[in-house]
């Protein structure tokens, strides 16, 4: 009798609590959408670069939800406290000629505003000014992080014409080219 008790009681709060999972309607977006596994998937997951004259508009985009963010450079976590239910973590850093932006919400609405920003990398010569892509064999390093987390996901969003209309130098177009051919 004393089990049947404790095992309604746990199933009852079990059922008032309900994990409603999120969905990933995004497709092909940058930056690109998934789902935080910090958060058991109850949170979106963002990793991307914006050139620096786009640090205004996603400054405008976040202080819309979440007046008492401070959108500046961060090499640590800033996490807004609000309801419960809400989740919001922001790193931003200097890096690569822009900022790259890692951001952790449940807020569908930010992501959205984000997507609809089309806010964009810097062009690689801007992030890599140093390198002459026609000398680089395999991707190590920094350009590795760049190419696979930051660079891949908003060359895939891009449609073959928006690509053609990049202003990239012949030898970094190749270079990309060559290492997204089979993706």
């Amino acid at each position: 009798m004393k089990i049947e008790f404790i095992e309604r009681f746990f199933n009852k709060k079990k059922q008032q609590s309900p994990v409603v999972p999120l969905t990933l309607d995004f497709h092909q977006s940058y930056p690109k959408v998934t789902l935080s596994n910090a958060f058991n998937k109850q949170a979106y997951n963002l990793l991307f670069l914006i050139k620096i004259e786009c640090l205004t508009q996603l400054k405008s985009i976040l202080q819309s939800q979440y007046p008492e963010v401070s959108v500046e450079v961060y090499r640590k976590t800033q996490e807004i406290k609000g309801s419960d239910s809400s989740i919001f973590q922001l790193n931003l850093l200097d890096d690569f000629g822009g900022f790259v932006v890692h951001l952790i919400t449940n807020d569908h609405s930010i992501v959205d505003a984000i997507l609809d920003a089309h806010l964009s990398p810097p062009e690689p010569m801007i992030s890599f000014p140093d390198i002459n892509p026609d000398e680089y064999g395999s991707l190590q390093g920094d350009i590795d992080f760049w190419f696979t987390w930051l660079w891949t996901p908003y060359w895939e969003s891009l449609t073959q014409d928006e690509r053609a209309e990049l202003k990239l130098t012949s030898s970094w177009r190749e270079f990309i080219e060559f290492r997204t051919e089979d993706v």
